[in-house]
């Protein structure tokens, strides 16, 4: 009876020690140490920590620590795996990945998607990237397509007071000037 007791005592130890308690490592990195590593700017151990994790947040947390650390093609494509989530941030930043490859066409689009689901966008964890600069990419992008009187439209969102005419010879000068001044990236 006396080695029954004892076995017994031992598997209830055994039992105890293995559910024990739960260090960090066992538990592994979460969703909020990650934004906390990419809100303090240190975005190769935030896309490391997001890539351990399965979620759409996560990927599109990898997609935004890519981008400012400027491997574009790798965030594009991170932001790309969320496009089915129709999440504002995902398309948000790919946008402005979109933008900084070249793909203009494509930047208004999911800019327009963002701006569509809420106007006053601004990301969470990046407060300086909001609406307006959406809208100054796509202003950008205008310009880049040649398409100058869109361009206009979407300046003037953003500087009501602007005037200028698709018809001036120096439009061109006119509008690059305007978009350097309004540039807040």
């Amino acid at each position: 009876m006396k080695i029954i007791k004892s076995l017994f005592l031992v598997l209830v130890a055994m039992a105890l020690a293995s559910c024990g308690n739960a260090t960090d490592s066992d538990t592994g990195p979460t969703i909020e140490e990650a934004w906390g590593q990419f809100e303090q700017g240190d975005y190769e151990k935030a896309l490391e920590t997001f890539e351990k994790l399965n979620s759409a947040e996560a990927t599109e947390g990898a997609g935004w620590s890519a981008l400012f650390l400027d491997s574009l093609n790798f965030a594009e494509a991170k932001f790309k795996e969320n496009a089915g989530e129709q999440r504002d941030d995902s398309n948000a930043g790919w946008s402005l990945a979109l933008w900084t490859i070249g793909n203009y066409s494509k930047s208004v689009e999911r800019a327009d998607i963002v701006l569509a689901n809420d106007p006053g966008y601004s990301f969470s964890h990046y407060n300086s990237f909001n609406a307006d600069d959406l809208i100054w990419l796509q202003a950008a992008s205008y310009y880049h397509l040649v398409n100058y009187s869109k361009c206009i439209e979407k300046i003037k969102m953003l500087d009501s007071s602007f005037s200028a005419s698709v018809s001036d010879p120096d439009i061109a000068r006119i509008l690059l000037q305007k978009l350097e001044e309004l540039d807040s990236l």
